[in-house]
C-alpha cells in the first residue's frame, strides 16, 4: 500500500507539468498535505479507503480550525482548499489509482465574497504615484516599479523577475518571462514609465552596485539586520535590485502600503494587485478595444478579461449618481452640454453591454 505522500508526489509533478505557478503549486501541495495529515490522524492513509463522508469531515474540521495569526479560515480560502481537493482526486481518478472519487458529487453550501475588485480612481492613481518621493532613498527604484506597473498591468512576480536585457527603453518594450501559466509576453511601457526607469537605471542602480562591490572588497557586513534584507546574493541581471540583489515581491507590498498611506487613500481592498486592475479598466474607460487588453494582461481565454467592464460599469454608475441632478441634492435646469454628456453614458453603457453578451458575460 503506497502512502498519501507518495500520491502527492505524484500530484506535484503532474501540476508542474502543466506548467502552473510555483506559487501554486506550493499552496495546493500544501493544502493536500494538511488533508494527509488529517486523514492519517483519523486512520485513511490509503487513498482508496477515503469516502465522501472524510471529505465532508475535514471540510468542518478546517471551517472551525484556528490560523497561526488566531483567526477562522476565510471562506475564500476554505472554497481554495475544496477545489485542490477536487483537481487532486480528479487526478487520482483519470490516473486508475483510485476506482471511485469521493469528490465526484461532493457539494458544499460555502460561498466565497463575490465583492468587485477594488481599483484605484485616475485620481487616486495620480496621488499614490505622486506620493513616492525619488528624492528619498529607494525612491526613484520603486516610482520606477510602479509606474512601470500601472502602465503595463504586470503583476508583482512578473516584476521582480525583469532582467535587463528584458527591457528595450529605445522602443519602449517589455518581455514578460514565464507570466501566469508559464507563457512569455511581450508588453509596451509608457514614456514616463521609461523616463524613470532609465534615470533609475543610471543614477540609484549604479550606485547600488558600487557600494555592493566596496562592501564585498573590504568584507564588511551590511548594517541591516537578516530578517530585513531583501536578497542574500548580488543579481547583477535584475532590473530591480535591492541592497542584496533582485527585488522580492514582499519588499513591494511593503512600499506599496507605505505609499498608499502617504497618498491619503484609505479606501479598504486596495492592493498591489488593484494596480493591475486599474491599468485595464481605465484603458476600457478610454476606448481600448478588449482583445488588445487580452494581450497586455496575457488572458487565456477573453472571458476574464471582459470581466472589467463590468468595473468600468460600475464606475461610470458612480459618476452618473455622483453627478445626476436627481441623485442628489444639488439641481440646476438640464441644458444641452447635460444632455450630450447623458447620451454619452448611455452610449458607453450600451456598448460596454453589447461586448458582455458578445463573450457570454
Amino acid at each position: 500500500m503506497k502512502s498519501l505522500e507518495y500520491f502527492l508526489l505524484l500530484f506535484e509533478n503532474y501540476l508542474e507539468g502543466l506548467a502552473y505557478a510555483k506559487n501554486s503549486v506550493v499552496n495546493i501541495v500544501h493544502q493536500m498535505k494538511d488533508f494527509a495529515a488529517y486523514a492519517r490522524e483519523n486512520g485513511k492513509d490509503d487513498v482508496t479507503e477515503i469516502k465522501p463522508e472524510d471529505i465532508t469531515a475535514f471540510i468542518a474540521y478546517i471551517r472551525r480550525k484556528i490560523t497561526n495569526r488566531g483567526r477562522e479560515f476565510s471562506p475564500e480560502t476554505v472554497v481554495r482548499i475544496v477545489s485542490s481537493l477536487r483537481h487532486f482526486f480528479r487526478f487520482l481518478y483519470r490516473n486508475d489509482y483510485i476506482l471511485a472519487n469521493p469528490m465526484g458529487e461532493f457539494t458544499t453550501d460555502i460561498k466565497a465574497n463575490q465583492n468587485r475588485k477594488e481599483i484605484f480612481t485616475l485620481n487616486e492613481m495620480g496621488a499614490f504615484l505622486d506620493s513616492i518621493d525619488t528624492g528619498r532613498d529607494n525612491g526613484l527604484r520603486n516610482r520606477a516599479i510602479f509606474e512601470l506597473m500601472y502602465s503595463s498591468g504586470l503583476r508583482i512576480s512578473e516584476v521582480v523577475k525583469l532582467d535587463m536585457t528584458d527591457v528595450d527603453l529605445n522602443e519602449r518594450i517589455l518581455l514578460v518571462r514565464e507570466g501566469k501559466g508559464g507563457k512569455d509576453r511581450f508588453v509596451p511601457f509608457s514614456e514616463v514609465a521609461a523616463a524613470f526607469i532609465r534615470k533609475y537605471i543610471e543614477t540609484d542602480r549604479k550606485r547600488r552596485f558600487r557600494l555592493h562591490n566596496a562592501e564585498s572588497r573590504q568584507n564588511v557586513p551590511s548594517p541591516m539586520p537578516h530578517r530585513m534584507r531583501e536578497n542574500t546574493s548580488t543579481d547583477e541581471a535584475a532590473l530591480f535590485i535591492g541592497i542584496r540583489g533582485r527585488m522580492k515581491t514582499q519588499m513591494i507590498r511593503i512600499f506599496f502600503r507605505a505609499y498608499r498611506e502617504a497618498s491619503g487613500i484609505t479606501r479598504k481592498g486596495l492592493t498591489p494587485h488593484s494596480i493591475r486592475h486599474s491599468c485595464a479598466t481605465h484603458l476600457l474607460e478610454a476606448g481600448a478595444d478588449v482583445r488588445y487588453v487580452q494581450e497586455l494582461l496575457g488572458h487565456e481565454c477573453i472571458e476574464t478579461t471582459v470581466k472589467y467592464t463590468h468595473l468600468m460599469i460600475e464606475s461610470l454608475k458612480r459618476v452618473y449618481k455622483t453627478y445626476h441632478p436627481r441623485e442628489n441634492e444639488y439641481f440646476e435646469e438640464i441644458d444641452e452640454e447635460y444632455l450630450s454628456q447623458i447620451k454619452k453614458l448611455k452610449e458607453e453603457i450600451i456598448k460596454r453591454r453589447e461586448i458582455n453578451r458578445r463573450y457570454g458575460r
